[in-house]
């Protein structure tokens, strides 16, 4: 079973979706930057394809959105683009805040004036146009661009310096974690979908410099943007601490990587070089519902999560819990644990009969 390259940019997608929920999850009140700087991502990533396609990358994708101008196409992005874009805008605003445990609050003083924000804009635009016009390789044009913004806001705002700095480092360090993953599942994705003839030729570990530089620039640019364009502070006085404590953060860590089992246990089939390890995986969790009757990641989980809030009511269904949480709508754990059961048997037996018979 060969895993088809036309999914591997969903793929990169599902890579940064842990990522995601871990800051949606964590810091409740940090959701509508989250939100909105993620939609705002999205728009700038499928409308910068029209710039970065073919010229610096061509991914293959499930449906391109293409429009015809005088008989000449132009690429208006994919939906993985608008996934993309979500996701890591919506990491790149609330990165800062999680690290820092800072809280943000309103000041309607600090919210620029319509002229501030066109002149950011126009700075912006000319800062990747002319150098793109000048034969400046586009994925440079567009770190310049980013970098340029972000100094824009501290000329106006000082204190978004250290927000600035401490995010653009920030998702450099994720996007290469991701990238790492992303390239050892799909070897030589680099040589079949970049054109490296317009990068430097510097690698850490098979990874271009210039996808660590462009992360970190769009953290630059999207990681003090909510409070810029809002009007908000970081009040260094009051820092979030509600369940933030050691157990709380161990007990993410657990959710993390049940969500890691699941995927696993879902998609793992699709990845040939992965079978070994699906295969673990899926007799781990049979085991434990067989023996245990219920996921000990599960558990393990909620165990943590009581010493925080033992008002917590929890059933050891993970599925059933967070479908309550996230749509506010029960579903019975008997029928939940059916299923799972089912599924996890199955697709452990399907798999070894393919594997060992066929």
């Amino acid at each position: 079973m060969t895993f088809s390259v036309q999914y591997a940019y969903f793929f990169l997608d599902a890579l940064l979706i842990p990522f995601w929920i871990f800051c949606f999850l964590y810091r409740k009140d940090l959701r509508r930057s989250l939100v909105l700087v993620g939609l705002a991502g999205a728009a700038i990533a499928a409308l910068f394809e029209l710039f970065f396609w073919p010229h610096y990358w061509h991914p293959i994708s499930v449906y391109e959105f293409v429009i015809s101008v005088g008989g000449n196409q132009y690429h208006l992005g994919s939906p993985e683009d608008v996934i993309w874009g979500f996701l890591f805008g919506g990491i790149a605003a609330t990165v800062y805040e999680i690290l820092t445990r800072q809280k943000l609050r309103k000041k309607t003083t600090l919210r620029p004036s319509a002229g501030n924000m066109a002149m950011f804009f126009v700075i912006g635009s000319l800062c990747f146009i002319v150098p793109l016009v000048i034969g400046v390789p586009v994925v440079y044009s567009a770190i310049i661009s980013c970098f340029v913004c972000g100094a824009f806001y501290t000329v106006f705002r000082r204190d978004l310096l250290r927000d600035m700095i401490i995010s653009g480092f920030s998702m450099g360090i994720i996007y290469f974690v991701v990238l790492f993953i992303f390239s050892s599942v799909f070897k030589d994705i680099f040589q079949a979908w970049w054109n490296m003839a317009d990068a430097m030729g510097i690698y850490i570990w098979h990874i271009p410099l210039e996808e660590v530089l462009i992360a970190s620039a769009i953290g630059v640019l999207f990681g003090p943007a909510y409070e810029y364009f809002l009007g908000f502070e970081h009040n260094g006085s009051q820092r979030y601490s509600h369940q933030l404590d050691t157990k709380r953060m161990f007990a993410d860590a657990i959710f993390l990587l049940h969500c890691a089992v699941a995927f696993i246990v879902l998609f793992g089939w699709a990845f040939p070089s992965l079978w070994l390890l699906y295969m673990s995986v899926l007799a781990i969790a049979f085991s434990s519902d067989i023996l245990l009757g219920y996921c000990f990641l599960s558990k393990w989980e909620f165990a943590v999560r009581k010493q925080v809030n033992p008002t917590i009511n929890y059933d050891y269904s993970f599925t059933s819990f967070y479908t309550y949480k996230i749509v506010g709508k029960h579903f019975s754990s008997t029928f939940i644990d059916t299923i799972v059961f089912t599924f996890l048997g199955a697709s452990l037996g399907i798999n070894a009969f393919f594997h060992f018979l066929m």
